[in-house]
Order: structure tokens, then sequence, then C-alpha cells
């Protein structure tokens, strides 16, 4: 038969029933310890989403308070008709004669002024010329 070299002869397939099983009998690992986390730890208003998070509920809040506000204010503010009253109109209690001429002088520009939308526009006479028409 055929010898192998040294170097093989450790690799011989039929010596494995003499050897006792290699997984049966296993020495328990000691567990590995977790590892410690050494970063500082930043304090809670200091973590960008709080800060978001606190920036949008505070906006959140004011525009709801400003809502609230606005329609109280809103509510008092609304007259029923009984505590609508008219204002009196203001009349001089002394008019000066110019004044009645002035004020006389409006009323007939405004007259004038209205007749002036109401015209419509004069009939157009085509037979008048600048130069005489020869025949």
């Amino acid at each position: 038969m055929l010898e192998l070299p040294k170097q093989f002869s450790d690799f011989d397939q039929t010596q494995f029933s003499l050897e006792e099983p290699m997984y049966e009998n296993l020495a328990s690992l000691p567990a590995e310890p977790k590892p410690v986390d050494t970063t500082p730890k930043v304090p809670l208003f200091k973590q960008k989403k709080f800060i978001i998070g606190a920036i949008a509920g505070t906006i959140v809040l004011v525009v709801l308070i400003l809502v609230v506000i606005n329609t109280i204010i809103a509510n008092s503010r609304k007259l029923t008709p009984e505590e609508i009253t008219p204002l009196p109109t203001a009349s001089p209690a002394f008019s000066h004669p110019i004044e009645q001429k002035i004020n006389f002088v409006r009323q007939e520009l405004d007259t004038f002024e209205d007749d002036q939308s109401t015209l419509v526009n004069p009939a157009v006479d085509y037979t008048i010329t600048i130069d005489p028409i020869k025949e």
C-alpha cells in the first residue's frame, strides 16, 4: 500500500471513530460584556428634535390663543338692533350768507352734471362741408 507523507498522515479519515466527538462537550464561553456607552448624554433641551418640536408646539399654542381671543373680542363687539341708534345729522347753528350761496351753487352744479349724463348725442348734419361741392 502507498504510504502518505508525514504532513498528510494526520488526515487519515479512518481515525475519526477512535476519537471522541468534538461538539458534544463544549466548554461554555464567558458571556461577552455589553459595551459601555462612553458618549456623554446630551440633555433633553439640547437635542435637535426636542428643540424643533418645542418651537412648533409653541407656535401652535400661540396661534390657538390668538384665535380664541379674536373670537371673544368679535362676539363682544356685536350689537343688537336695539343698541344701534342712528347718529343725528349735524346742522350748522349759524349759516353765513356766503356759505348759503356756495351750497346753492353746489346744488346747481350737481343738477347740471346729472342733466349732462342723461343727454344723448345730438344729430349730425352731414350736408355741411368746408369746401363747396362742384357738380
